[in-house]
């Protein structure tokens, strides 16, 4: 017996231009969905580097907590560092971890995850597939050898020397061109770039203050960096810079 199989009838199937409305819409969607997956992606990235920054500034107290409010060393030397400094040698040639994990805060942290920020694509000296393994610096006026003269040391010591430490920043992402050593160099009145801070956050960065709390600086200008000591490029760079300058301790 022969097995007649049922017609189909044309008028459920699909035409070309209705497959064609569909991919159409498909498409549209697409477009639409991944700016906004984009966006969640980069605020899940912001988040986790505010956290680190909580994190680091809560080893920067533990720190002086345990040592008479004496605020963890600073030091800028390249070479190396120096064996008391919060993190030592060079950010832009380091291939390993070891100058954190020899650094005195990281006995506090036990994690090299939290000195990096996931937005960070800044990457080794000569070696293009590997990423910095530092995103952030610490505020070079507080217990560090003095910028404008090495021979000096700073006279913020102690955390009861800051006059006012809701409005000191420690820690900040510093750019990934600019940043080397673990010391955020900055002139306390010239309009010159020591450092340069990161603007990879919708053109912002994360600073830590001396109070204990973080938060997100938003730019005027991008920061784009040339050279080190290098002069603001219009009065609106000018204004961030004056921002950063008066989280210097006076």
């Amino acid at each position: 017996m022969e097995v007649v199989s049922p017609k189909r009838d044309p008028a459920q199937a699909f035409t070309l231009i209705e497959l064609l409305v569909v991919i159409a819409i498909i498409a549209i969607l697409a477009a639409l969905l991944l700016p906004v997956l984009a966006i969640s992606k980069e605020k899940a990235k912001a988040t986790q580097c505010l956290g680190n920054l909580k994190q680091l500034q809560l080893c920067w107290m533990m720190y002086a907590d345990d040592n008479r409010d004496t605020m963890v060393p600073d030091d800028w030397s390249w070479s190396g560092g120096v064996p008391d400094s919060w993190v030592l040698g060079n950010c832009q040639t380091d291939t390993t971890t070891t100058n954190i994990q020899n650094g005195v805060s990281f006995s506090y942290t036990k994690s090299v995850a939290i000195y990096h920020c996931p937005s960070d694509l800044a990457t080794v000296n000569g070696n293009p597939g590997l990423l910095h393994n530092r995103s952030y610096s610490l505020n070079g006026y507080l217990n560090s050898e003095i910028l404008e003269n090495p021979a000096v040391h700073s006279l913020f010591v102690k955390t009861t020397s800051l006059k006012n430490p809701v409005n000191v920043f420690t820690l900040i992402e510093e750019n990934g061109k600019s940043i080397d050593d673990g010391c955020f160099g900055i002139w306390p009145t010239a309009n010159i770039w020591m450092n340069m801070p990161a603007d990879r956050h919708s053109m912002g960065c994360f600073l830590s203050y001396a109070d204990g709390h973080s938060a997100r600086q938003k730019w005027l200008v991008p920061k784009i960096f040339n050279q080190y000591d290098q002069p603001t490029s219009s009065i609106q760079d000018g204004q961030d810079l004056a921002t950063l300058q008066a989280g210097i301790p006076q």
